[in-house]
């Protein structure tokens, strides 16, 4: 193989995979090179790393394409999953024996979390890629492949090559026709992720994604590949159930009327999750049905807040005046059929530890499906890609400080934030359901989606437990058994 990728979603309880080192081996096939993805990585010793790692590397073997972006643990202050700032001792580990056993093999760091790192962790590497790969990885190779050992960037982190942009641009996501293959050792049946769009037309002050502020329908798909990928991966691997990747999936009605067309014409349901806006909901109200009828099983939405001087301040004044009242419209309208989780943020100014009380309070009266509790993130001068917040805090109402890399406001510290997310995410009880990406991940044991979306998560927990282990061994076995 000429390229080699490890990556996981670190968790202990849900398996689903992220789509970008996929993405990018199928990008790459299409250049003329051979790729493996090794998946579940969290899942393995460092002993099985190695061991499946060696298994497709040969003489051409250029590098080893590590993923950060799901480098991850739970912290028990917020009782959360968190994003790490070093690279995980078992990486660590593997990568050091490579290294000793095949020094001419470059290791490369990429994912969403790169710049989250500490810049001493980047050293590890040979070079550390940043935002979008696909054009800025090709160009490396491209190199790498003709003799050449100096790498364009424009920066240096860990004394290692840095790379945010690509010399020039060549992938369109418009065009993108990617397939899994035989060689990513899907699962029949499992639940896979599928990017519709790279995009989204909002500007929340919190985000520090790329691609935001979207006008145009030119971060959209061509409606036949995004068909043919669907009917593709129902034929080779009896795939109906989906992770919608996109920032805000009903961000137009061109592309719900586009998806409606889609689903409609395929032979087979779908069932899908995905990032949905409440407020484009109520605007666009006929969107409701569409997306029972087109599959939806459960819906993420990101609320942040439902303080009216809060919700403004982070860009969705709409969660602070009618937010309450449609969520419950939205439930009495789909009932059990669709599931919903709401995102909460703690820390935004002028909200107090009282009103964060009542959010909650009215979550757990009115029997919400899942919400969670998320500690605002502020990165000032680290992200490739700075939110409003990350700019310019102290305009936001943020004081941050740059030796211990919190912030505070008049009304709350980082570490009160922390305490008061643990609390509320601790204090739920046994009412929750698994919604969104948990749910569709534990329909990969086998669980149906009638009872996913009806039956509280402690008594789903013995056949989650039966259910994975199984099914990551199925997957090592598939890659054990891939010819080479």
């Amino acid at each position: 193989m000429d390229v080699i990728f490890w990556t996981c979603v670190q968790n202990p309880k849900f398996v689903f995979r992220a789509i970008g080192p996929y993405q990018l081996a199928w990008w790459l096939r299409t250049k003329g090179y051979e790729c493996q993805v090794i998946d579940m990585v969290h899942t393995m010793t460092v002993d099985e790393l190695v061991s499946y790692t060696e298994k497709f590397i040969s003489s051409n073997t250029l590098c080893i394409g590590v993923s950060s972006t799901f480098f991850s643990e739970f912290v028990n202050i917020s009782r959360r999953h968190a994003w790490l700032r070093r690279v995980p001792k078992m990486y660590l580990e593997a990568i050091a024996i490579i290294r000793q056993r095949y020094p001419s093999i470059k290791i490369v760091l990429g994912g969403g979390l790169c710049d989250l790192l500490y810049p001493e962790e980047l050293s590890v590497f040979d070079v550390t890629i940043i935002g979008d790969a696909e054009d800025s990885f090709l160009e490396i190779l491209e190199d790498w492949r003709k003799g050449r050992k100096f790498v364009f960037a424009a920066e240096f982190r860990g004394g290692r090559p840095y790379v945010t942009t690509a010399k020039e641009k060549h992938f369109n996501i418009e065009e993108c026709s990617h397939k899994f293959t035989e060689q990513d050792c899907i699962i029949d049946g499992e639940a896979l992720p599928i990017e519709i769009s790279r995009g989204c037309i909002f500007r929340c002050k919190f985000c520090q994604y790329a691609h935001i502020g979207k006008t145009k329908f030119d971060y959209l798909r061509r409606e036949e590949l995004i068909k043919e990928e669907l009917e593709y991966n129902y034929k080779n691997f009896k795939t109906k159930n989906y992770y919608i990747l996109d920032d805000t999936f009903n961000d137009s009605d061109h592309k719900m009327q586009m998806w409606k067309r889609i689903v409609d014409s395929l032979g087979f349901k779908l069932n899908y999750t995905g990032y949905l806006r409440a407020d484009l909901l109520q605007r666009r109200q006929e969107h409701i049905e569409l997306l029972k009828d087109t599959g939806l099983m459960s819906a993420f939405f990101g609320i942040e807040s439902f303080h009216p001087d809060a919700s403004r301040l982070v860009g969705k004044a709409w969660s602070g005046k009618g937010g309450k009242d449609f969520i419950l419209k939205l439930k009495d309208l789909w009932k059990d059929d669709i599931t919903m989780h709401l995102s909460m943020i703690v820390g935004l100014p002028p909200e107090v530890e009282a009103d964060y009380d009542n959010s909650h309070k009215w979550c757990v009266d009115n029997k919400i499906d899942s919400w969670s509790w998320n500690r605002l993130s502020i990165t000032p001068g680290v992200r490739l890609y700075s939110s409003e917040f990350d700019k310019t805090p102290e305009a936001f109402g943020f004081t941050y400080d740059y030796n211990t890399l919190e912030w505070s406001t008049a009304q709350m510290t980082q570490q009160d934030a922390d305490r008061i997310a643990n609390k509320l995410n601790s204090s739920v009880g046994f009412q929750l359901k698994y919604t969104a990406w948990n749910a569709m991940s534990f329909m990969n044991f086998g669980i149906e989606r009638q009872m996913l979306n009806t039956l509280p998560m402690h008594s789903l927990e013995h056949i989650v437990q039966r259910g994975r282990k199984p099914f990551i061994e199925q997957y090592k076995e598939k890659l054990k058994n891939i010819s080479v």
